[in-house]
């Protein structure tokens, strides 16, 4: 599929395990200029929102950057389990350029932009 990336990524986390994976998804940019090429003319940020609650935001050149807030539906080559079986998807978002994971959103449910 044309704008699928998978890429090999160490999140770290001071009060659990480190995850590495390889994460498959699409940049959150080229997600969104396919929706409408001109969505984020005059943005401040991007808005990713969780289905428990939780939200996060990104600046638009942060988004901007190649490879780096991309939108997960795949980890280690099989799809992400849903919220309702334990897991973290069906999708997520993954600040790949981030060192530790406190910016990445499980249970995404919402995109947004902020103008």
């Amino acid at each position: 599929m044309e704008g699928v990336s998978t890429v090999h990524k160490v999140i770290k986390s001071g009060s659990k395990e480190d995850e590495e994976a390889d994460f498959t998804g699409v940049d959150v940019a080229d997600l969104l200029k396919a929706v409408d090429p001109a969505c984020l003319d005059d943005a401040t940020a991007v808005v990713v929102t969780s289905g428990d609650g939780y939200a996060t935001s990104y600046s638009v050149e942060e988004a901007l950057e190649d490879d780096n807030v991309m939108l997960i539906f795949e980890q280690d080559g099989a799809a992400l389990v849903p919220y309702e079986e334990g897991g973290r998807g069906p999708l997520r978002i993954v600040v790949m350029k981030d060192e530790f994971g406190n910016r990445s959103a499980m249970w995404v449910t919402k995109i947004s932009i902020e103008k």
